[in-house]
C-alpha cells in the first residue's frame, strides 16, 4: 500500500510540473505571438532593444568617465587639506560638491532597463495609457540631456579652477582633453536618446490606432466602458512608476545617508519615517494591484487612506532636500526632479484610485475576464520581416 501511494503521489507531482510546463510554453507563444503580430509590434519592440543596449553603453562610459572626474575632486580637495596653511585664495574655490553626476548615471541605466520591460509589457497588455507615458519617459530623458551637459560644463570648468588654484598646471592639458570626451559622449548620448524618441514616437502612433481598434473590438462602442478600461490601465500603470522610482530614490537616499558629509545633516527621525514609508509603499504596490483586480472596496479605501502618508513622505523628503541643499551649496537636480515626479505621480495614483473604486461593480472585472484568441502566430524567420502580417489590425497609410 505504501509504494502504491508513493507512486501515486509522484505520479500526481509529475502531471502537475508537465501542465506548468505546457501553461508556461502556451504563454511564451502567446506572448511571442502578441509581440509579433504586426510590423508595428515587431519594430517597437526592436527599437527599444537597440535603444537600451545603445543608451546603457553610452552612460557606462560616461558613469567611468565622471568617476574619474569626482576622484579628481577628491584628490584636489585632499591636497588642499593637507596643507598648513589652506586659508588662501582657494577656499571659496572648494565647494563640497554632491555626487551627482554618478548617480544620475546610474540612475539612467537602471531607467533603460525599466523602460524596456515597461515597452515589452505595453505591446503584451495592448496598454495605449502605457504607450503615451513611454514617449513622456522618453522626450523627458531628452529634455535632460541637455541638463546633463550643462552640470558636466559646471563641473569640469570647477575642477579646473579649482586645481589650478592649488597645484601646478601641467595636467590641465590632459584634463582638459578628459572633459572633452566626457562633454562628447554626453552630447552623443543625448542625440541618440532624442532620436529614439522621435522613432519611438512614431511607432506609438500606429500602435495607438491598432490597440485601440483592439479595445474597441473588445468592449464595442460603449464610451463609459472605455472610460472604465483606461482609468483602471492608469492607475496600474502609476503603480508601476511609482514602485521603479521608490526603490531607485530608496537606493540613492542609502547611499547619500552613509556619506560622512550628510550623515550629520540629514535627521535621523526623516531617515526613519522615510524607511518606514518606502516599506509601506512596497506593501501596498502589491496588495493594490490585487484589490482593483478583485474590486475589493473595503481593501480599496484601506488603501487610499494608507497611501495618504506615502504622500507625506514624498513632499517631507522634499523639504529636507532643499535644507540639506542650502547647507551643503549645491544642488542635485535630478534628485529633486525625481521628487516631484514621485510627489505628483502619488497625487494621481489617489485620483485615479478614486476614480476605479467608484468604477466597481460596473462590469469591467467581468470584460477583463473573457479570454478571446490571440493574434496568428510569426515564424520565428519571418520575425525580421516587417511586411510579413499575419493577423492585420489596422490599415496602413
Amino acid at each position: 500500500m505504501e509504494i502504491k501511494y508513493f507512486k501515486l503521489n509522484e505520479f500526481k507531482k509529475n502531471i502537475k510540473s508537465l501542465k506548468k510546463s505546457i501553461n508556461f510554453k502556451k504563454n511564451l507563444i502567446e506572448n511571442w505571438n502578441k509581440i509579433t503580430s504586426t510590423k508595428f509590434t515587431r519594430f517597437f519592440t526592436i527599437t527599444s532593444i537597440i535603444q537600451c543596449i545603445t543608451i546603457v553603453i553610452f552612460q557606462s562610459f560616461i558613469f567611468s568617465q565622471n568617476l574619474n572626474l569626482y576622484s579628481d575632486w577628491e584628490k584636489n580637495n585632499a591636497t588642499y587639506y593637507s596643507r598648513a596653511n589652506h586659508s588662501d585664495n582657494c577656499k571659496d574655490l572648494d565647494l563640497p560638491k554632491f555626487p551627482y553626476l554618478t548617480l544620475d548615471n546610474i540612475i539612467f541605466i537602471v531607467f533603460q532597463v525599466f523602460q524596456l520591460y515597461f515597452c515589452f509589457n505595453a505591446v503584451l497588455t495592448e496598454h495605449i495609457v502605457q504607450i503615451i507615458t513611454i514617449n513622456v519617459f522618453n522626450f523627458g530623458w531628452s529634455i535632460y540631456g541637455f541638463v546633463q551637459i550643462y552640470e558636466v560644463t559646471t563641473v569640469s570648468y570647477e575642477l579646473d579652477d579649482f586645481a589650478n588654484c592649488i597645484q601646478p598646471s601641467d595636467q590641465t592639458v590632459h584634463r582638459s582633453q578628459d572633459h572633452k570626451i566626457l562633454l562628447i559622449l554626453d552630447v552623443l548620448c543625448t542625440v541618440f536618446v532624442f532620436f529614439f524618441s522621435i522613432t519611438v514616437a512614431y511607432l506609438s502612433f500606429k500602435l495607438y490606432d491598432q490597440f485601440g481598434w483592439s479595445i474597441y473590438k473588445k468592449f464595442g462602442g460603449d464610451p463609459k466602458m472605455q472610460v472604465i478600461h483606461k482609468n483602471y490601465l492608469a492607475f496600474l500603470m502609476l503603480l508601476k512608476i511609482n514602485l521603479f522610482a521608490t526603490v531607485l530614490f530608496l537606493l540613492a537616499s542609502i547611499l547619500i545617508s552613509r556619506m560622512d558629509r550628510f550623515t550629520a545633516i540629514i535627521p535621523a527621525s526623516e531617515l526613519i519615517f522615510h524607511y518606514l514609508a518606502t516599506a509601506l509603499v512596497l506593501i501596498l504596490e502589491i496588495v493594490g494591484y490585487k484589490l482593483v483586480e478583485k474590486e475589493y472596496k473595503t481593501g480599496m479605501i484601506v488603501f487610499l487612506v494608507l497611501w495618504l502618508a506615502v504622500i507625506a513622505d514624498f513632499i517631507l523628503v522634499f523639504v529636507v532636500l532643499i535644507y540639506v541643499f542650502k547647507l551643503i551649496g549645491s544642488v542635485w537636480i535630478f534628485g529633486s526632479v525625481l521628487v516631484i515626479v514621485l510627489i505628483l505621480n502619488s497625487i494621481l495614483l489617489s485620483i485615479f484610485g478614486i476614480k476605479v473604486l467608484k468604477n466597481f461593480g460596473k462590469g469591467l472585472k467581468d470584460l477583463l475576464g473573457d479570454k478571446k484568441p490571440g493574434p496568428s502566430e510569426v515564424p520565428l524567420n519571418q520575425l525580421w520581416n516587417l511586411d510579413y502580417e499575419p493577423n492585420r489590425m489596422v490599415i496602413d497609410t
